[in-house]
């Protein structure tokens, strides 16, 4: 465990405030790595190169000792121009505030990353103690791996059911289609779900495997609390480009939620694996 002493968060919190604001929002803050008790979550869940480094960073950051908010060594963690922007001191107020929420963790363990590889944009919702939610977006610099920018902004209500999502949340590709393609057949008109428009869409693998006809009776259990909303617009995918493989979780009209694992075959494009089984709960801030 780790053991804090000398001043307390809010104090500490309020000199690692003043320094920055006072050099003109030039230098915010800055911590070395924390112990596992810090940590939200294995660092599994991060993306591969810089972008996932600055994450882990940023996270181990809020939640480590106040006394680690040493506002002399953010230069070593984003650009220059980032540092001397006028959002910096607004910045400043806004990380000061997830502080006091500490400890904070990635809700559901999500981090939305860009196509490109290593990806340079992370977005995922940080969840305080107090069960607020704040919507992170971090980018880093291609070259040289610093954030080049952060946005931290209140983080939208959990999806509510509606219409059809929204189409641009999608991956593009094969795997995009294929999920655009499933979640609006979930929604449309039960008579599209003729058995005969379905094997389209499946290798022949899958319609042939004994898992088809379970399949078919957990759609039938989907649409039945149509419509459903992909939650927070959330869709996580391998890191290959092209990517063949994606989770999210689907919210229903009753409120129940249902992870989906969707695979497909690089060659053909067509669903190789689908995974649909009760979604664990939402991740819930421990001490």
């Amino acid at each position: 465990m780790t053991h804090r002493q000398g001043m307390s968060r809010r104090s500490a919190l309020r000199l690692g405030l003043a320094l920055p604001l006072a050099l003109g929002g030039a230098r915010i803050i800055t911590a070395s790595a924390q112990t596992p008790e810090a940590s939200p979550a294995a660092t599994g869940i991060y993306p591969e190169g810089p972008l996932g480094e600055q994450i882990q960073w940023l996270v181990e950051t809020l939640n480590g000792d106040p006394a680690n908010l040493d506002p002399t060594n953010l230069v070593t963690h984003v650009t220059t121009a980032l540092a001397s922007s006028p959002s910096a001191a607004g910045l400043v107020t806004k990380i000061g505030a997830l502080v006091l929420v500490a400890p904070l963790t990635i809700e559901n363990n999500a981090i939305v990353t860009t196509r490109d590889f290593p990806a340079t944009n992370g977005s995922f919702v940080l969840v305080g103690a107090d069960g607020s939610r704040t919507q992170i977006s971090l980018t880093v610099d291609a070259e040289s791996g610093l954030i080049s920018d952060l946005t931290i902004e209140p983080a939208a209500d959990a999806a509510t059911p509606a219409a059809s999502p929204v189409a641009n949340i999608y991956p593009s590709g094969a795997l995009g289609d294929q999920i655009q393609w499933f979640v609006e057949t979930l929604n449309g008109d039960p008579a599209n779900l003729d058995p005969s428009k379905l094997v389209t869409h499946v290798t022949p693998a899958l319609a042939s495997s004994p898992s088809a006809a379970g399949l078919v009776t957990k759609i039938g259990a989907l649409v039945l609390v149509a419509p459903l909303v992909i939650e927070n617009d959330l869709i996580i995918t391998t890191l290959e480009y092209p990517a063949t493989h994606a989770s999210f979780v689907l919210v229903g009209a009753d409120g129940s939620r249902t992870q989906i694992g969707l695979t497909i075959d690089a060659e053909s494009g067509l669903i190789s694996d689908l995974g649909i089984e009760p979604a664990e709960d939402a991740a819930t801030p421990a001490a």
